[in-house]
């Protein structure tokens, strides 16, 4: 049997910090980068040229299945176990609508906090229209 190695897991935290160091910081990503080097670099060693085993001892035994239920259990069909199919459904159109007006509503916010952080307040909201509104 291979010999179990803690060196996949290394390898695995390296690349989750080297990820995690695109919303944090760049220590983290190099502190990731090192993590992913030394795994596998260990790994490699581990297995490379040759792989490291173990022995383990194996008692043969027989092994005969049994069961102290003698019958099959049988679902009783009946209408209630029948799948519900849906009465309506809505169009295309709608979810057309809602995601537009959604996007509208977000182009709104990002503008006024662009607007309230710049302190330019009526010149921004004036001057830029809005695509998909008018």
């Amino acid at each position: 049997m291979p010999t179990s190695t803690a060196w996949p897991i290394l390898l695995a935290f390296g690349i989750t910090l080297s990820f995690a160091s695109l919303v944090t910081s760049v220590g983290v990503g190099i502190a990731g980068l090192v993590l992913v080097c030394c795994g596998v670099a260990g790994w490699a060693k581990q297995v490379l040229p040759e792989e490291h085993h173990e022995m383990i001892p194996v008692k043969a035994r027989r092994f005969t299945p049994s069961s102290v239920k003698t019958q099959v259990a049988h679902i009783q069909v009946s209408e209630v176990h029948r799948a519900f199919l849906p009465v309506e459904s809505y169009a295309v159109t709608s979810f057309t609508a809602i995601s537009l007006s959604t996007v509208s509503g977000m182009r709104l916010i990002c503008l006024e906090g662009l607007a309230l952080h710049t302190g330019q307040t009526r010149q921004l909201l004036t001057s830029r229209p809005f695509i998909g509104m008018g």
